[in-house]
């Protein structure tokens, strides 16, 4: 085994050099969310597709999640399902999903965990468990590291 250096040649740059963001594969796409760059938190959402080798910027609808690093983002289906985080000076709780074939982002309503609401936190960890189902593990809520679990029902 061994890596390789994988550079696209595209007319559309890269994301900026970052930390703290996420990135998922949605069928052959990567999608690179948000993260921190010198202090300040990125909002941007790059895509790469990995059939065609070139990263471009989807013309993205809806209000977004905003400017935020340190989130988890999972993928069930077709949908990148992003939570928790942090943005300059709050920490986050929210739940939001981006449908990567329309590009449109939508707040969940946070009535949808098993446990209301989810306590704010950054460095957490995710997972889809099903289509419908995602778990939260642990985190930082800016004092303590957490060690509970979370289930976000999708389909409510």
């Amino acid at each position: 085994m061994r890596w390789t250096l994988c550079t696209p040649s595209t007319s559309e740059p890269p994301p900026s050099a970052r930390s703290g963001h996420s990135a998922v594969c949605v069928g052959q796409k990567l999608v690179v969310f948000g993260g921190i760059q010198d202090k300040r938190c990125l909002g941007d959402l790059v895509v790469l597709d990995t059939v065609k080798e070139r990263w471009y910027r989807p013309n993205v609808r809806g209000k977004s999640p905003g400017e935020r690093a340190f989130h988890c983002a999972v993928v069930a289906d077709r949908f990148m399902y992003l939570l928790c985080g942090r943005s300059t000076g709050q920490k986050h709780n929210d739940t939001w999903r981006l449908d990567t074939e329309t590009w449109e982002w939508n707040r969940l309503d946070d009535n949808n965990f098993s446990t209301t609401p989810l306590p704010p936190r950054d460095f957490a960890a995710a997972v889809a468990l099903s289509p419908s189902q995602l778990l939260v593990y642990g985190g930082h809520d800016g004092v303590n590291w957490l060690d509970d679990v979370h289930i976000f029902n999708t389909e409510l």
